[in-house]
């Protein structure tokens, strides 16, 4: 069913949710110019209606990862220009109840885009994701985590059996689950998002595919 617009057609935005808000920032417009855009919007989940301009990220970015507690959203990562694409370490915070510009968190541990992200009420997980440096340019295996309550840099939690990019990440109040790829893989990790460690097999989606929105209720994900 229609909910409403976002204020430009963009893709590559990072999003991340209260059960009141949720919050898209950046992405990359193709409309007037193909550029890469710093614009927060949200919108109330339990109402329809267009997205409503929140506030401005510090510098343009697309493809950054979200997470958020019921109180704070946490967006880090993405690329923050046009070709040839760099990416960065930058990681910001916003209240979600209030409106507002991004201000400055801390940094992840190494600069990513296309990371996988999810949370529970005290941690958000970057993991894997894009660096293009140095060359040759390759997927990361690297996961990090942040304490979403305090500000400074992400701490590094372990790593994905294999390097991976443009990976989906949902979880419960306990668990992470990373799926697919962009070389179209079909296989699901998990994580224990209070604990340390490396990802552990968690069994297969149906099909092998990248860039999938994923989400979850506590329950299961989707």
């Amino acid at each position: 069913i229609d909910f409403g617009n976002l204020a430009s057609a963009i893709y590559g935005v990072g999003a991340a949710a209260s059960q009141i808000r949720a919050i898209s920032f950046g992405g990359f417009q193709t409309s007037p110019s193909s550029v890469p855009i710093n614009t927060i919007q949200f919108v109330t989940i339990a109402q329809t209606g267009n997205a409503v301009d929140f506030g401005d990220v510090s510098t343009t970015r697309n493809y950054a990862g979200g997470c958020a507690s019921s109180i704070r959203a946490v967006f880090g990562g993405g690329t923050p220009s046009g070709s040839p694409y760099p990416v960065t370490n930058t990681i910001e915070f916003l209240t979600i109840s209030t409106l507002g510009n991004g201000q400055d968190f801390g940094d992840l541990t190494i600069a990513r885009s296309t990371a996988a992200t999810a949370s529970n009420a005290t941690r958000g997980i970057f993991a894997g994701g894009y660096n293009p440096s140095p060359s040759p340019a390759a997927p990361l295996n690297v996961i990090d985590f942040v304490t979403l309550a305090t500000l400074g840099n992400a701490i590094d939690y372990g790593d994905l059996p294999s390097t991976r990019t443009s990976i989906s990440g949902c979880s419960s109040s306990t668990r992470m689950l990373m799926g697919n790829s962009y070389s179209a893989t079909n296989v699901i990790e998990f994580i224990e998002i209070s604990t340390t460690g490396n990802a552990s097999d968690f069994g297969d989606s149906t099909d092998a595919r990248f860039q999938a929105a994923a989400f979850s209720n506590g329950h299961g994900g989707l």
